[in-house]
């Protein structure tokens, strides 16, 4: 009782939103408000836009794309080990290399919603086979991995049995690998 009369004396102020925020908004709510056209501007300038080019994958590139993603999150621990050792030693990977981002950063996506801690753990497993290999180079997939893993890192819930699940090893093993990229 004498707390709730203690926090009703607490005068509540709220911020006051001075001129220049509102301009400052209305500026980026509309753009052209408050500017004259301007009468000398010249229309002949073009821009040139490139067109983006999907690298498509050879048959074998295909197979070997769909064997290596299920062989990473299947059950089958022979398999698994066997596609993350080529995924950290293959030289070849450089056409694949859009497609397997992709899939790690969707698994990563539907899993931490679903809340399931081994396809995670699977996934972030690829993410250290591929940098590993030294003859690719991550740097224009990173707007996809670093994401993962560090949703990975700091998502609420990684799992349904907290308890039981030890979602810490995964955590530590996204900051480790957010430390190497």
């Amino acid at each position: 009782m004498e707390f709730s009369q203690q926090f009703q004396k607490i005068p509540h102020r709220f911020p006051k939103i001075n001129n220049e925020w509102r301009a400052l908004t209305l500026c980026l709510k509309y753009p052209k408000l408050g500017t004259k056209p301007r009468k000398n501007l010249q229309l002949s300038h073009t821009v040139q836009v490139k067109q983006l080019t999907a690298h498509e994958l050879s048959v074998e590139q295909q197979l070997y794309y769909k064997e290596t993603t299920e062989a990473c999150v299947g059950s089958d621990e022979a398999r698994r080990a066997e596609a993350f050792q080529s995924l950290a030693s293959d030289p070849g990977l450089h056409q694949m290399l859009p497609r397997l981002c992709t899939f790690i950063a969707e698994g990563v996506r539907v899993n931490v919603v679903l809340n399931n801690l081994a396809p995670l753990i699977y996934l972030m497993r690829m993410v250290k086979a591929l940098l590993s290999n030294q003859t690719l180079y991550l740097e224009k997939y990173l707007h996809e991995l670093v994401p993962a893993v560090t949703s990975c890192m700091v998502s609420n819930q990684l799992c349904l049995r907290s308890e039981v699940d030890n979602y810490w090893a995964l955590r530590d093993f996204s900051s480790r690998l957010i430390a190497q990229i």
